[in-house]
């Protein structure tokens, strides 16, 4: 069952954090997956659909390009396993007594089907099948947490029929559900907890790969030398996230370069956000924090817990109304608004923040991420310590047989 916990608690484990092959747990960021539950289901729901999309995005690039007629596979299961760091480029050697210059560097789907359509690699030969023998997903497993998560749905509805009371965890526990369900879609076809990478052989030296590219940014880099190959050329639904909750407290410096793994987050889709993306995160985030709503006029052991619930909902709520908001404004409008407040012409959604101060940025986050923070943590904390204080209700069984037809 630690795989499918792994997704209902939080990040999926990603391959992307291999050393000479291997997994290491120790280099799984704790940190990251902290934040995602204070900050909430929902991010973690985002995640894994800008994962799918950016794997989705990346199979349509595949259709229309000449590999198809080679008769070459790549699937979204392929996309997944790539963006997840399972693929590796290894530099030839200048000659026998001479390393090359960088050892071996993950690369994504995008860079991949960029360094083959320059001839700097062959396509990579691997199957579906390969990939999902390396997939350590139990399908039991995943069936039985998805029965456990039917039944207890069930089990609240038949709670709400019967006008039985259902205290602040049961109604937090269902807005995990609602988030987990389409985070089990969205990762269907995700190899899970892969513990070998595929090695593509690059038949040109990075150098080589540089000198003919024509970016300016091939010696300026992150992660990879091969960062220039797909730049960040729009906003994906996290992407305000990042910079005003992520960054702040998860952000470290890359000193190591280049970088051995690509970051778990590391998933913006190569041609950034869509209408229906944005539509369909913010129905699933409305979703998620609306649930704690109905329990509105529920009963609290207290009148001041009652008052902070209703303080705290209308916060994380307000908050993930104006998010979308803000994010699609920001996506498809960011040309005009730039224009019109700095009189500049802007090429990337990133270059709104240039002509804005620094520590206004920093105050506008701050502010944002501590109301969000200090919400959500209440709400977490009261749904246990107001366990000390239930109706009687709580704690009956729903009988299933008032159900039942009587003849």
């Amino acid at each position: 069952m630690d795989a499918e916990l792994w997704m209902f608690y939080g990040l999926a484990p990603s391959q992307s954090y291999f050393a000479h092959g291997r997994y290491h747990a120790s280099t799984y960021r704790v940190e990251e997956m902290a934040t995602g539950r204070i900050s909430a289901t929902n991010v973690i729901t985002a995640l894994a659909a800008e994962q799918w999309s950016s794997a989705r995005q990346s199979v349509a690039d595949f259709k229309k390009s000449r590999f198809v007629q080679q008769n070459c596979i790549w699937s979204i299961m392929h996309a997944f396993f790539a963006d997840m760091g399972g693929f590796v480029l290894r530099e030839p050697s200048p000659n026998a007594s001479l390393a090359p210059r960088f050892k071996d560097i993950p690369i994504d789907a995008v860079q991949i089907l960029w360094l083959a359509e320059k001839g700097h690699v062959h396509w990579p030969d691997i199957s579906e099948e390969q990939i999902r023998d390396k997939n350590k997903a139990d399908g039991f497993a995943r069936l039985l947490t998805v029965i456990q998560i039917v039944w207890f749905g069930i089990s609240c509805l038949g709670h709400a029929a019967q006008r039985l009371p259902i205290s602040c965890l049961e109604l937090g526990t269902i807005a995990y559900v609602f988030c987990t369900i389409p985070t089990f879609l969205f990762w269907s076809n995700k190899p899970l907890d892969a513990e070998t990478v595929e090695i593509i052989h690059a038949t040109t030296s990075m150098a080589d790969i540089l000198a003919q590219s024509d970016s300016k940014e091939a010696t300026l880099y992150n992660f990879t030398p091969l960062d220039f190959i797909n730049p960040p050329q729009g906003l994906s639904l996290l992407s305000l996230f990042w910079d005003g909750f992520g960054y702040p407290f998860l952000q470290r410096t890359n000193d190591k370069r280049p970088a051995a793994t690509l970051p778990n987050r590391k998933a913006t889709p190569p041609r950034g956000l869509s209408a229906l993306e944005l539509a369909v995160g913010a129905f699933i985030g409305l979703g998620y924090t609306g649930i704690h709503i109905i329990r509105w006029n529920f009963h609290f052991p207290t009148d001041v817990e009652l008052l902070l619930w209703r303080i705290s909902g209308c916060i994380i709520v307000g908050m993930v109304v104006v998010y979308p908001v803000v994010l699609a404004v920001i996506t498809f409008g960011f040309k005009k608004i730039a224009k019109a407040l700095y009189g500049i012409d802007a090429n990337v959604p990133s270059d709104l923040r240039n002509p804005v101060p620094a520590s206004a940025q920093t105050a506008v986050f701050a502010i944002a991420s501590v109301l969000y923070t200090t919400a959500r943590l209440y709400i977490i904390i009261e749904a246990f310590t107001s366990l000390r204080a239930q109706p009687m209700g709580v704690y009956m069984t729903v009988e299933w047989n008032n159900f039942l037809p009587h003849f």
